[in-house]
């Protein structure tokens, strides 16, 4: 968790006092609660203590939380005492986060229900079609089931980090089973085994298109309950915006890192260096240039199937391309690390090393399977 207090006509003496009594108070009361439900790392708190200067005795304690992926808390409190603001100003901080988090709970459950409703007659659907047409497209699509998890696992992860989707919503599992669905009534009009990978990416990205307009209007109508709350600092004279807004970083780089097999432990530690730094830098791209770069340089797909995914053409793919390479090249300058090559894509000589993970969803689809058969 991060912790950020600044003060205003406060004495700088009693600073470090000040700071300590509050970090010990947030831990006290929200600490073990929000590293529950919220990466530790992506919990932001933001704090002003400032004496009025209209009246000499009077304190005010201002609070600004920041949850992942993009939601905010204020609180703020006067009084004669600071102690006594400061602990009213964390009290009310507390029973925010509580709602927030009963409404997260909620919404959660209202949102699995409408999926598992949804998924039921999808699914429905394709338990109706003929046994022999069902087995047949399973049989087809299984050997590109790993690959496309890892694609759904990486475009999540992005996805997270800037704060498009829910942390904990859609699942790989949600995103795979309507993309399969959807990729069965295709494959019913037309059983093209040469171009079902690249259907069932193109399934993928469009349900994920679909769970971000739903989150963001879903975001939307919360941000109009606390739109009041966001003046409550307005009198400190600062832009806030500048100081308080931050990006919740909740991509795990940790799920995209490659393992890689040498013997030169010094040149894993650079090659490593390097590759989390880019997969750190991709998710700064326009979401149409990354999925470039990563279908392209890390999927190996060609270029006019990766145009026809992202629905341009080539030429303004390879624009795409060539800018996000630029900004890859220049974000690796500003870090004094070394390009991977000299010419041509940053991501080209890393595209091998794309790590993929042992399947969670073949196995359950598997004894879907197998129970359908009993």
């Amino acid at each position: 968790m991060q912790v950020r207090i600044t003060f205003k006509n406060i004495d700088a003496v009693s600073h470090e006092t000040i700071e300590q009594r509050l970090r010990a108070l947030f831990e006290e009361r929200l600490g073990p609660t929000l590293r529950e439900h919220f990466p530790t790392e992506s919990i932001k708190l933001y704090g002003i203590v400032e004496k009025s200067r209209h009246h000499q005795h009077l304190y005010r304690v201002a609070l600004r939380l920041h949850l992942p992926p993009k939601k905010i808390l204020v609180a703020r409190e006067d009084d004669f005492d600071l102690q006594v603001a400061e602990r009213e100003a964390l009290e009310e901080l507390e029973r925010q986060v509580r709602r927030h988090l009963a409404r997260l709970r909620n919404e959660a459950a209202w949102k699995r229900k409408s999926r598992r409703a949804q998924l039921h007659r999808l699914k429905a659907e394709m338990a109706a079609t003929p046994v022999v047409e069902r087995e047949d497209f399973l049989q087809a699509v299984r050997p590109h089931l790993q690959r496309l998890e890892n694609v759904v696992r990486r475009e999540l992860a992005y996805l997270r980090a800037t704060g498009d989707l829910a942390p904990d919503y859609p699942s790989v599992s949600d995103v795979m089973d309507e993309a399969l669905v959807r990729a069965q009534r295709q494959w019913r009009r037309s059983p093209e085994a040469r171009r079902l990978f690249q259907n069932l990416l193109k399934q993928v990205i469009d349900v994920l298109a679909e769970e971000i307009v739903r989150f963001r209007n879903s975001e939307e109508a919360a941000s109009l309950e606390g739109t009041a709350l966001l003046d409550v600092l307005a009198d400190t004279g600062e832009d806030w915006r500048t100081e308080y807004w931050q990006p919740d970083e909740v991509l795990r780089i940790e799920d995209l890192l490659p393992s890689e097999e040498t013997q030169d432990p010094e040149q894993v530690a650079e090659r490593r260096e390097v590759v989390r730094f880019l997969l750190r830098a991709l998710r700064q791209l326009p979401t149409r240039w990354r999925r470039a770069v990563t279908l392209t340089q890390m999927e190996s797909l060609p270029e006019e199937n990766v145009a026809e995914l992202l629905g341009t053409d080539v030429e303004s793919l390879r624009e795409w391309l060539a800018h996000a390479d630029a900004f890859l090249k220049a974000k690796l300058e500003e870090a004094g690390l070394e390009p991977p090559v000299e010419e041509g894509p940053v991501f080209g000589p890393l595209g091998s090393m794309v790590p993929t993970r042992e399947s969670e969803y073949l196995p359950a689809l598997d004894e879907a399977a197998a129970g359908d058969e009993g």
